[in-house]
């Protein structure tokens, strides 16, 4: 795992790389995992307008990693559960800002997926990259 600074800064990098060829929405997976770097994203990086958390059993994740050719099955299932230990602070942290959506992952992919499309196309404040 690498320091949150070097993290922020890639994807502070990405982003406006991205944002440079017109692109207006970012999907960032499994970061932030502690309230400390999404304040540290937010001030370095560019502003949060919505965290989704897909929240579903350790069976799943491990079984939808398995469909997609995924070989470390136990390092899925570690991922899982770290981020599922940390997911509080986050969704205290960004539900305080009316930011924070928690999506039943368990459901069919079809249904996650419709229900991941409408949280994130939702009209949000305009933003602008740092």
């Amino acid at each position: 795992v690498l320091p949150a600074d070097v993290s922020i800064d890639l994807l502070k990098t990405q982003i406006k790389d991205l944002a440079a060829n017109g692109a207006t929405k970012f999907l960032v997976s499994g970061f932030p995992r502690f309230v400390d770097q999404a304040k540290l994203f937010e001030a370095k990086a560019a502003p949060v307008s919505r965290v989704l958390c897909l929240d579903c059993s350790v069976d799943t994740s491990v079984d939808r990693a398995k469909a997609c050719g995924k070989l470390d099955l136990d390092g899925v299932a570690r991922r899982h559960d770290s981020l599922a230990d940390n997911w509080d602070g986050i969704a205290e942290y960004y539900a305080a800002e009316n930011k924070f959506t928690r999506v039943d992952a368990d459901q069919p992919l079809k249904k996650v997926a419709n229900a991941v499309r409408q949280h994130a196309c939702e009209p949000v404040q305009g933003h602008t990259v740092k």
